[in-house]
């Protein structure tokens, strides 16, 4: 009997082994088929750079194809939108941190600094031909949705569920993002490795004595190195997964690109 893509996908996450240290999480390789990355890969490497350069996100409209209660890219990114008034308050609102992290972004006026987000609405105007795939591992992912959150001792359970997917476009070297636990609007988090072949894998850190964390999505957060201990940089190759589920008060983690690609 053939396997589907999405059980395919399913499988792999609840067969891999759950890492401790410094938090619960999941690393494992062959996260897709090999005929599968290496369609998704080629489609996109082929990518038109310069037009990518060009591209502009904050002036986008885009939302996830699972849920309609999800924010566009447009309202997280626009600080007059009704959305981010609501939420990015970074006194109390749950997406403050990241909101000033994107405005600073922004204002340097040069998207070579920006990352690029490419959603599925998106990906056949840009060349790339995996929509069918991405549905078929989405859906299987909803179905297995809390056997996927039962890998992890911790998670946030939200009766209403979709899928917010991406292609994610870091720009080249310098770039970093700041230490951070995923918002509670994430219960699990799943991330594959694409391009380059050589880089950087998540950093992960544990947060020091003292460091006051973020309770549910209300207050601040720091984002201070000094607060963190290091711990490791997760190895990185193509086709790798990685996935865990966001605990506010461990899951501490950032990611760069050292790379000029």
């Amino acid at each position: 009997m053939t396997t589907s893509l999405g059980e395919y996908f399913v499988n792999k996450c609840l067969e891999a082994t759950t890492q401790t240290d410094p938090w619960p999480y999941a690393q494992f390789p062959d996260a897709l088929p090999a005929d599968s990355f290496d369609k998704l890969k080629k489609s996109i490497v082929n990518i038109d750079k310069d037009r990518l350069k060009e591209a502009h996100n904050k002036d986008a409209d885009r939302k996830s194809f699972t849920r309609d209660d999800f924010p566009s890219f447009k309202e997280f990114t626009d600080s007059n939108s009704a959305w981010r008034k609501a939420h990015s308050d970074p006194n109390t609102g749950a997406m403050g941190q990241f909101a000033q992290w994107i405005d600073k972004r922004y204002k340097s006026g040069n998207t070579l600094h920006n990352p690029i987000y490419l959603y599925p609405a998106q990906w056949k105007d840009w060349g790339i031909d995996f929509v069918d795939e991405i549905q078929e591992i989405g859906h299987a992912v909803l179905d297995n949705a809390r056997e996927l959150c039962n890998k992890f001792p911790n998670y946030h359970w939200h009766e209403k569920r979709g899928l917010n997917v991406h292609l994610k476009v870091d720009p080249p070297a310098p770039f970093e993002y700041y230490i951070h636990t995923d918002n509670i609007f994430k219960t699990w988090t799943s991330i594959i490795y694409i391009d380059p072949d050589e880089n950087e894998g998540t950093q992960m850190y544990s947060a020091k004595e003292g460091v006051v964390h973020r309770h549910k999505h209300i207050g601040k957060r720091t984002s201070n190195p000094d607060d963190f201990n290091f711990i490791k940089t997760l190895p990185w190759k193509p086709n790798t997964h990685f996935t865990f589920c966001s605990d506010l008060d461990r899951s501490y983690h950032s990611y760069s690109n050292p790379s000029e690609q």
